[in-house]
Formats: structure tokens, C-alpha cells, sequence
């Protein structure tokens, strides 16, 4: 072949194995880019689950949801584990009233925890009082032991009978409506649901009169159905509205929990409801009383709840339903739209 004919022939050659590289530097470069977008992602994930349990753990111990634990570092379990993290394999690293502990992810790709023991007793749980509510806010404890639970010896929601009828129990609701009658009514209405509902993860509802406390009607349609949920049928809350008087409402928590945001704003809704009462299986009672209407609550209970789940993001949606509550009661106790006392 006549030498320009190679020549030719060299070029093309060259051209191609040019474009051939070409090609493979991006398809490597490609494989490249996407191995460190992966390894951001599991590594800010890992970062994230392990800072979110961080904090839902303190913030439970904070609450007396969790006594004291220690932090015990774990790891995949794989022959994948890196010698570091192998070396930490569970060891103690810390415990949660410790600042400064190390947290996973120890390095890119990372796929180690930390398991939380408890080693210490619960913390009381937090009160709903704050130097901002003013004169609207009561927290009562009193001296003698009036708790109706039965501490887990059977299950979470067990009443302790027993307990039911002591002194101390009666007299949380001794004053929290202006009329006897009606705290009186309150309290046999309390014994009723807890006895009815001991043992069950399930409530009840029952209305009376907020001046005579005479019973109106009850309801425990939920039951069976779907757990902490409570609420009247239509052609009730219509006799209630015709009636045309106002009424207080009570209904239990099997969860030991505070007045919930639906509860707020169901008092808030409904025209003639003066009052909310709720009744723990842990013996806490909680009250509400509508001072004056406020046509926003729908509103105020969105924009809270909206604030409260960006900044505790990964926390359990009791957790967030507990501060929401807590901002809003706030709110309205400064605002003298609402009357809050706490008697447990």
C-alpha cells in the first residue's frame, strides 16, 4: 500500500481510539459522579436518622418518657465494617446527660448506630405551666397519692380500682368549674369511662350540663374500631345545637396524654361547649374552659403545628402533637381566650 494510503489509514486509526477514550473517561467520570452522589446521600441519611435519635431519646428523657441511658455503638454487622468502627464494636461510648459524645456516621458510607440503654429511673414529666399564661394556668399536686394506674402490672392501660375512689382523686375536680354540681358530675362521669374503659387503648365520650352537670349523652362508637379517638354523630352534636344551652364535655386519654390540638379546636367549634375535661389512666386530669370565642383557632392549631414539625423533624408524631398542644394552649392563656388547669 502506497505510503499516503497508510498514512490515511493511521489517522482514522488514531481518530477513533481518540474518540474511544474519549468515551470511556466520561462513562468512568459518569460512574465517578454517581458513587459520590451515593455515598453523600447514605452518609446524610446516616447523619441524619443518628442525630434525629439523638434527640428524640433526650427529648423523651426530658419528658419522663426515659431514664438516663447509655449509648452503646453499633455496627452492620457485615464483613464490610471497617477496622474504626469494628474497634468500637459494643463499646460504651457515652451516655445521653453527656455533651461532646461521638455519633455515627464515622466516615463516608458509613452504616453504624447507636443503641440507647436505659441505666437510670424516669424524670417527672413536664408540667404545662410557663410564666407567660398568666393567672389562666393551674397546676395542682396534691400531697396524698391519688393515682388510678396500675403501673404496668398488666398493661399500659389498666386501672387500678382500687385507687379509684381515694380522697385525693375526688378532689381534683372539686374546683375545676364554678358549679359543685357539675364537678361532681365530672368526677362520677371520670369513674365511669376509666372503669368501662381500664385495659383498653380506647375512649369514650360522655356531655352534661355546664350549669346543672345533668347527663346529656354519651358516646363510644369509636371503640373497637380506632384507638385514642373519640367525637359525637351528627344527629347528636344537632341536638346539642338546638338545645341551645352550654355543656361541658369529658372523655379519657388511655394514653396518659394532654389535651390533644383536635380537642382544642373541637371546643372552639362547637358554639355551646364551654368546657373540655380529660381523664388519664395515669390519674392526671386535665381541664379546659372557653373564655371567649376565637374564630381562628382552626388557623393558629395549622400554622403551630406547621412550625413544630420543621423543627422537630424526625420525632414521633406524639411528640409533635404534645408541643403543638403546648404552644397553642400557651397562646390562648396569654391571649385570656382560655383557662388551663392541670390537677395530677
Amino acid at each position: 500500500m502506497p505510503r499516503r494510503g497508510r498514512s490515511f489509514f493511521n489517522t482514522i486509526n488514531l481518530k477513533t481510539a481518540s474518540e474511544q477514550a474519549d468515551k470511556a473517561a466520561l462513562k468512568y467520570a459518569g460512574k465517578q459522579h454517581w458513587y459520590r452522589a451515593e455515598s453523600i446521600v447514605l452518609t446524610e441519611n446516616a447523619f441524619a436518622y443518628n442525630r434525629g435519635a439523638h434527640m428524640g431519646v433526650s427529648q423523651s428523657i426530658a419528658d419522663g418518657y426515659m431514664g438516663r441511658c447509655e449509648m452503646v455503638w453499633t455496627t452492620a454487622g457485615t464483613n464490610r465494617v471497617c477496622g474504626r468502627c469494628m474497634a468500637l464494636k459494643d463499646t460504651v461510648v457515652g451516655h445521653t446527660d453527656e455533651s461532646g459524645v461521638t455519633l455515627p456516621p464515622l466516615h463516608p458510607r458509613c452504616r453504624c448506630a447507636i443503641m440507647y440503654r436505659e441505666i437510670g429511673d424516669k424524670k417527672p414529666t413536664r408540667r404545662l405551666t410557663s410564666p407567660t399564661m398568666g393567672d389562666n394556668v393551674i397546676t395542682v399536686q396534691p400531697q396524698e397519692n391519688a393515682i388510678v394506674y396500675d403501673n404496668g402490672k398488666h398493661n399500659g392501660y389498666r386501672i387500678n380500682f382500687e385507687l379509684m375512689n381515694t380522697k385525693a382523686y375526688h378532689d381534683r375536680f372539686e374546683n375545676l368549674t364554678k358549679h359543685k354540681a357539675v364537678n361532681e358530675s365530672l368526677y362520677k362521669q371520670a369513674i365511669k369511662i376509666l372503669g368501662r374503659r381500664s385495659g383498653t387503648e380506647y375512649e369514650e365520650l360522655v356531655i352534661i350540663d355546664a350549669r346543672t352537670g345533668e347527663f346529656l349523652l354519651e358516646n363510644a362508637d369509636w371503640v373497637g374500631l380506632e384507638p385514642s379517638a373519640s367525637g359525637v354523630r351528627n344527629e347528636q352534636q344537632n341536638y346539642l345545637d338546638n338545645r341551645g344551652k352550654p355543656y361541658e364535655a369529658i372523655h379519657n386519654h388511655p394514653s396518659n396524654s394532654i389535651p390533644s390540638p383536635q380537642d382544642i379546636k373541637t371546643l372552639f367549634l362547637r358554639k355551646f361547649q364551654v368546657g373540655s375535661t380529660v381523664v388519664c389512666h395515669n390519674g392526671a386530669v386535665y381541664h379546659l374552659e372557653k373564655i371567649k370565642p376565637f374564630d381562628e383557632i382552626e388557623e393558629l392549631i395549622k400554622s403551630v403545628q406547621k412550625k413544630v414539625k420543621e423543627e422537630l423533624m424526625g420525632f414521633p408524631s406524639h411528640k409533635v402533637k404534645k408541643e403543638t398542644s403546648l404552644r397553642v394552649i400557651e397562646f390562648l392563656c396569654r391571649k385570656k381566650i382560655l383557662k388551663f388547669k392541670e390537677m395530677s
